[in-house]
């Protein structure tokens, strides 16, 4: 039994070593590429750069309006730390203490920023890994692997735009659920204050925020159809105060935006009824797998049919729409396009790998769900935090493709991964669980998948580096 019991923790620990070194290797990459982007990256090269730059130097001691910028409905929080930089500058080169490029010092001020939280939310990650799949390296690895490999990511949080922030706090939001789940869902009134300050900055970072709370009041009801009566109290209890809390921190913004558009809503164009044929047909049914063009044309100009898939597949592990990779001629830089489209084609189609498993997680994940006598009776946490995730992940995809059919455009210019940031980032942890489902299977067969995906990491890293 002694040598058993040391065999198995030795192994244990042998295991644990070779996942943080994969880890480490990881993230040694990615600070690299973070470095590289904060260095060569000009945030003012961004969607929309310069309704966000009119934003900033707006505040810090006033909101904008209309007439400075048409990001005028955007919450202000992602713009007051850059304004804050911005003013000080301002001040100093006034008094002639300094001679630099104001512009410049809060963009690369910010970069660094956002940085850090990108390097938080797989802080995040690695501890919700441990709460909810605890002694399991696979998951781990697998996890913070399909996180990592999503280029979009490295782009998005080198603009100055207000979905990093929805991303950190939603990524935050779920680490606490994931230390609640686990402590049998009891809190005091630090949890209370925390869930409420992380609501309340959510909701003044960018209306995509509403979408996970309104997933968790959704949650909060199916709880109490599919698990008990007790649980549904205590969270309605956690979510009424800390929501509440939420209200008085954020809902000063949107009353202002009532008192001064008419709309808490209010939004820099005018919404079509709701009706799905606001769009082609084509644009919901188009795979861009029609003379390959998915991986031949993988950009904005492409002759491809312009639909929701093929634009967020190649916006996702790629760059659509021209801001970070593809050099399109926009304000006299030089073209890139033919030298990197063959490659950009290429990402396109070893990506359909990660996106498989992705996709096969979500679908396994109902199978998991169901599992046991009892929907909730073994692996708990785990089950009640992919509850969560999966009531979320589908009221904000719900909500993305509302947005698309309410604002229609006729290039498809509102489908563009950076929007949904906060939601790509959940499908990792559906990936992560198919993997773990095939290395309880045959372990093998999950170090090949797993060194696979691992090497389309590798082969996609120049699209996690700015070509600007």
């Amino acid at each position: 039994m002694d040598s058993k019991f040391i065999k198995n923790a030795n192994n244990l620990i042998f295991k644990e070593t070779e996942t943080n070194f994969k880890i480490l290797f990881l993230f040694l990459i990615v600070l690299f590429v973070l470095l590289f982007n904060i260095i060569n990256y000009n945030h003012e090269l961004g969607y929309d750069a310069a309704a966000h730059k009119w934003y900033v130097e707006v505040l810090p001691f006033a909101l904008p309006t209309d007439q400075d910028t048409y990001e005028f409905f955007s919450p202000p929080l992602p713009y007051i730390f850059p304004s804050l930089v911005d003013s000080a500058c301002d001040k100093l080169f006034e008094l002639s203490l300094i001679s630099i490029d104001c512009t410049n010092l809060y963009g690369k001020s910010t970069q660094i920023l956002q940085a850090l939280m990108f390097i938080l939310i797989i802080y995040f990650y690695i501890n919700i890994s441990q709460l909810i799949m605890p002694f399991n390296s696979e998951f781990l690895e697998s996890l913070i692997l399909l996180l990592l490999i999503i280029s979009a990511n490295y782009k998005t949080f080198a603009m100055i735009r207000g979905e990093p922030y929805v991303a950190f706090f939603i990524s935050w939001a779920l680490y606490l659920f994931a230390k609640l789940f686990k402590n049998d869902f009891k809190f005091g009134r630090t949890d209370i204050f925390y869930f409420g300050i992380i609501f309340g900055l959510l909701a003044l970072s960018r209306q995509w925020g509403f979408l996970f709370i309104l997933s968790l009041l959704i949650f909060l009801f199916l709880m109490k159809y599919f698990y008990n009566d007790d649980v549904f109290k205590k969270l309605f209890k956690l979510l009424f105060w800390s929501l509440l809390i939420a209200f008085l921190i954020s809902s000063w913004f949107y009353f202002g935006l009532f008192i001064q558009y008419g709309s808490f809503t209010t939004f820099n164009e005018i919404p079509q009824e709701l009706d799905i044929k606001n769009n082609p047909l084509s644009f919901y049914t188009t795979t861009g797998f029609d003379d390959l063009l998915l991986f031949k044309e993988p950009f904005r100009g492409s002759s491809m049919t312009k639909g929701i898939i093929p634009i967020l597949h190649s916006d996702t592990w790629g760059d659509w729409w021209g801001y970070f990779l593809l050099r399109t001629g926009r304000e006299g830089e030089s073209l890139n396009i033919s030298e990197i489209l063959p490659y950009l084609g290429r990402v396109n189609a070893v990506a359909l790998i990660p996106t498989a498993l992705y996709l096969l997680g979500i679908l396994y994940c109902f199978k998991f769900l169901k599992s046991g006598k009892h929907k909730f009776d073994n692996n708990k946490e785990s089950k009640i935090f992919y509850f969560l995730i999966t009531v979320f992940i589908t009221v904000g995809f719900v909500g993305f493709l509302w947005f698309n059919i309410k604002y229609p455009e006729e290039k498809g210019d509102t489908v563009k991964a950076t929007y949904i940031i906060y939601l790509l980032n959940i499908l990792p942890f559906y990936g992560a669980l198919f993997l773990n489902r095939i290395k309880n299977f045959n372990l093998k067969f999950y170090k090949i998948l797993y060194s696979i995906v691992f090497l389309i990491f590798i082969h996609n890293i120049p699209t996690m580096i700015t070509k600007f």
